[in-house]
């Protein structure tokens, strides 16, 4: 499944897409950032860090149907990540220990840069279907954040509202 995703900020001349497949008990995810990106840091060896939505993060949120929880994976374009269970919307994050992401390869474009992640999937919801939202911050060269969803139904970015979590993904 391939999708465009939209600035909350209408001026901001980035354009943001992800790519998201399952295979077995992985998800595959890439994220294409193009129009002036700037230079990523270069990429550590994978890590799990807190705070990363505090720059250029991109992100996943993932629930199984009918259901309050889901999860959330941030991953920074230099391999660092982690991922968390929320019991509900924005209730009772944790640390999820069940999860592990990595960084599989980053590449530069002519206007940007692609990056694809694999996600081994904690074994409760590995054989579940998931219906997914990919999410993107990306900070510019000021400092500044953009915020990147499939739409912005407030009036400030929340990536962790259940009606985002619209691609349906079957094991």
């Amino acid at each position: 499944m391939f999708c465009r995703l939209h600035p909350f900020d209408r001026l901001c001349p980035l354009s943001v897409s992800a790519a998201l497949r399952r295979q077995g008990l992985h998800l595959q995810l890439a994220f294409f950032v193009r129009g002036g990106c700037p230079e990523p840091p270069v990429p550590l060896p994978p890590s799990r860090a807190d705070g990363l939505w505090r720059h250029t993060c991109l992100e996943l949120f993932a629930g199984v149907p009918r259901t309050d929880g889901y999860l959330e994976f941030n991953f920074a374009p230099d391999g660092r990540w982690n991922s968390y269970r929320f019991a509900a919307y924005r209730d009772g994050m944790a640390e999820e220990g069940g999860a592990a992401l990595h960084l599989v390869r980053r590449t530069r474009l002519p206007d940007g840069w692609r990056w694809f992640f694999q996600v081994s999937l904690p074994d409760d919801v590995a054989k579940m279907p998931l219906l997914c939202a990919p999410a993107a911050i990306i900070e510019d060269d000021s400092g500044a954040l953009q915020y990147f969803a499939f739409s912005h139904p407030t009036d400030r970015p929340d990536f962790h509202s259940p009606a985002l979590r619209t691609i349906l993904l079957l094991p």
